[in-house]
């Protein structure tokens, strides 16, 4: 498997997501984020943190639109 790589700030993201996140919203009005990247690999869990700083920000969750839910899939299918 690849490595995680991030190649721009949260900044130059946050448009994006936000965008994306709005049309998913007007799509299906309640929409849940589930971030399935591991808790052990230190790229990951740098990305679950950008990602998650974007939706505490975003005015969609604090609508209560948006909600975020983070599942380490990998440490439950080991079964750790």
């Amino acid at each position: 498997m690849e490595d995680v790589q991030i190649n721009r700030s949260i900044e130059e993201t946050r448009g994006p997501f936000t965008k994306h996140f709005e049309k998913m919203v007007s799509d299906y009005r309640q929409v849940c984020i589930v971030d399935l990247l591991s808790d052990g690999r230190e790229k990951e869990v740098k990305l679950t943190k950008d990602y998650y700083e974007l939706f505490v920000d975003s005015e969609l969750k604090k609508d209560g639109n948006l909600k975020f839910l983070h599942f380490d899939f990998h440490r439950h299918a080991k079964g750790d």
